[in-house]
Parts: structure tokens; C-alpha cells; sequence
């Protein structure tokens, strides 16, 4: 079975959460790309999606 660094995925997404007090309701992570559900708090919806997918694309990019 192949990983795909959902552990990972998941708490980079923890923390940006909880430091753009934003709500996450529900959320579905594929292969190769992610569905979220979000609430937002006191950052623009902008801010949190491209702190999301810089993180995102980082951890796709960094030696295994």
C-alpha cells in the first residue's frame, strides 16, 4: 500500500487552522488533491488557500 502522507497532511492542516482561526467541517484527502469544508475566521479565505497549498506543494516536492 502506497502513502501518501496523510498524517502529515493532516497536522500541517491543524496548525494552519488553528492560527488563521479558521473551522474546518469536513474534509477528503486523495492522492492527488484535497477537499475541504471551511469556516472562516479572522483571515480572508485567499490567505488560508494559499497558505494551504504552498505547504501542500512543499511537502509533495521534499525528498522522501
Amino acid at each position: 500500500m502506497r502513502s501518501y502522507g496523510g498524517i502529515e497532511r493532516l497536522e500541517g492542516l491543524s496548525v494552519i487552522l488553528d492560527q488563521t482561526k479558521t473551522h474546518c467541517w469536513a474534509f477528503a484527502l486523495i492522492p492527488n488533491h484535497f477537499h475541504l469544508l471551511l469556516r472562516t475566521g479572522r483571515d480572508p479565505l485567499a490567505q488560508v488557500m494559499r497558505r494551504l497549498l504552498t505547504a501542500y506543494v512543499k511537502q509533495l516536492k521534499s525528498p522522501v
